[in-house]
């Protein structure tokens, strides 16, 4: 899974609006529709750390493309 469908998936988990992910991590919404819908990665680090803290998440998490936690992950959460 990559970095954006990770912050779409905990975004929506969270049920936060884009603009709202964005005001907590001191970011536009183009931002972050830019990580979610384009592909895009953030060029700092600082960015990712704000972003695991208002999705609550572990950094690593967000940088990592390992798809098999996210679906250990949701199978342990019923969902």
């Amino acid at each position: 899974m990559k970095f954006g469908e990770k912050v779409r998936l905990l975004r929506n988990e969270k049920k936060l609006s884009q603009t709202e992910l964005g005001k907590m991590c001191g970011l536009s919404l183009r931002t972050i529709r830019n990580y979610e819908v384009d592909g895009r990665y953030p060029k700092q680090r600082e960015v990712y750390t704000k972003i695991a803290a208002a999705l609550g998440c572990e950094v690593n998490f967000l940088l990592s493309e390992d798809e098999e936690f996210v679906i250990v992950r949701t199978r342990n959460e019923g969902k």
